[in-house]
């Protein structure tokens, strides 16, 4: 992979990680839960919303963490 590639990958990341977490900015579980299941309901049964929850609320601020002390490339 370029550097270029690389520093546009790792962007997108980060862009990505932005716009999750706007999206629950201020939004309760519950409220997530029901408008996500609303969203998603009617192709992915198996979704589970904890999980999905967990990772915007912890797994992607860490990430962000990890990806924001990486050099510039």
């Amino acid at each position: 992979m370029t550097a270029n590639r690389l520093a546009d990958f790792l962007d997108h990341m980060r862009q990505a990680i932005a716009d999750a977490q706007s999206f629950t900015e201020g939004v309760a579980q519950a409220d997530f839960m029901r408008g996500m299941r609303n969203r998603i309901a009617h192709g992915y049964f198996d979704i589970n919303l904890e999980v999905v929850w967990d990772t915007v609320q912890t797994a992607l601020p860490a990430l962000k963490t990890q990806l924001d002390a990486l050099p510039s490339v």
